[in-house]
């Protein structure tokens, strides 16, 4: 009896240090570290003019804790090398759950860039292991090439 307790010890000691080993080592390579689902804890909306930003709307939100309208939350998966498949999630207060009211859309990441062709969106992007920082710009043929819309959003890692 004595000698299974040390067998099973060792078996537990064994996967708990395999489970330790592979979390740290998860965020090691860019391409997975932005996969997951990420929650946006602050965001700042505005303009880009003559190429210096002019912020009209700031907001922060808890998405472990959500409350308002304004909590937002992304799923990242990766399709194939660069390319991703991006869904937005929105707080619903009314009913209290997570919902996606449009399909996911395919962003590339190149380096600190991405670009989303679907939506005419183009940025730049910076992951750490735990947050995500996201500068979008919008392009296409009806945005004044002298008042670009500007986004600022920060998010923090909520799963794997």
């Amino acid at each position: 009896m004595l000698m299974s307790m040390k067998k099973l010890f060792c078996i537990i000691l064994l996967v708990l240090a395999t489970m330790v080993y592979s979390s740290c080592n998860k965020g090691s390579t860019g391409k997975r570290s932005i996969e997951g689902t990420w929650g946006m804890i602050h965001a700042e909306y505005g303009t880009k003019v003559n190429g210096e930003i002019i912020i009209q709307k700031r907001i922060d939100s808890n998405p472990f804790h959500p409350s308002g309208n304004d909590e937002l939350k992304w799923i990242i998966m990766n399709i194939t090398g660069n390319d991703y498949l991006l869904t937005p999630f929105f707080w619903s207060w009314r009913d209290e759950v997570w919902f996606s009211p449009d399909p996911p859309v395919r962003i590339t990441v190149k380096g600190s860039s991405f670009t989303c062709d679907e939506m005419a969106l183009y940025g730049s992007i910076k992951v750490s292991s735990d947050e995500l920082t996201v500068e979008l710009e919008e392009g296409g043929m009806d945005v004044n090439p002298n008042a670009i819309p500007y986004d600022k959003l920060l998010f923090r890692r909520m799963t794997d």
